[in-house]
């Protein structure tokens, strides 16, 4: 049976406890650091090799990297050195409960993760009444939270390469170049020609998987949208967050 373990955007958001708001605008985001690499051979044997880097690659890949018995880790994105393109939203009390269970597994989340801070939510569900839920959001700072996580990766046993896999999928487990799956074992191919073998591959990747059969070619899913604006002018700080939605 074939070993690609797929997970979409939202699962694996879930996976990591993150509530997302997701934005059009982002201008607050700066240039990221440059990523700790390390070079990999041409035909190489790892016990976990992650797809993609974003939150949910980058949290699953520190947890292991810096869990009491750590695997060997390949970590394999052609963006590992870009910005994130979304900016991520989530309630403070879940954020807050987060960080203590990923303090306790030793990946610690400091200020530099969090650059806003809303101490209520209003809600537009039947407008024009709106409804005040009294809970605190706050705004992930992408980069923070990317440096916290990256430099959880600075290990001996972490491999990162700037590298996506070369497959594309034809039909289900059926891809082009083929993936190789043995008893133990699944083997990808990525871009530069060289492979990777692994005893877990995880596809963190979302919509731009390439081993997810779609019905319309490009097609992604989001469950939630939302746009991240400042408003100039002569106005008071705000102190809420507006979402609006529908039952």
């Amino acid at each position: 049976m074939p070993r690609v373990t797929h997970l979409s955007r939202g699962a694996m958001l879930l996976f990591t406890l993150l509530s997302i708001l997701p934005s059009l605008a982002a201008p607050f985001l700066l240039p990221l650091p440059t990523p700790f690499t390390s070079s990999l051979s041409a035909a190489y044997t790892t016990d976990v090799l992650i797809l993609g880097s974003g939150p949910s690659s980058l949290s699953i890949a520190a947890l292991l990297a810096q869990s009491s018995n750590p695997p060997s880790i390949t970590l394999a994105s052609a963006t590992l050195d870009s910005n994130w393109i979304p900016n991520y939203g989530v309630w403070e009390s879940e954020w807050t409960h987060l960080a203590s269970q990923y303090t306790a597994l030793g990946v610690s989340f400091d200020s530099s993760c969090i650059n806003r801070r809303w101490s209520d939510t209003e809600c537009f569900f039947k407008e024009p009444t709106p409804e005040l839920l009294n809970r605190a959001y706050l705004r992930i700072a992408p980069v923070g939270l990317r440096t916290v996580l990256m430099s959880c990766l600075k290990c001996p046993h972490v491999n990162l390469l700037p590298l996506n896999v070369a497959h594309k999928v034809i039909a289900p487990n059926i891809y082009t170049p083929p993936v190789a799956f043995a008893k133990d074992t699944t083997t990808v191919t990525l871009t530069d020609g060289s492979t990777v073998t692994a005893k877990i591959v995880l596809d963190g990747t979302g919509a731009e998987s390439r081993f997810t059969v779609r019905s319309r070619a490009g097609e992604g899913y989001q469950i939630a949208y939302g746009v991240d604006c400042e408003v100039k002018g002569e106005v008071s700080e705000a102190k809420a967050v507006v979402s609006r939605g529908r039952e």
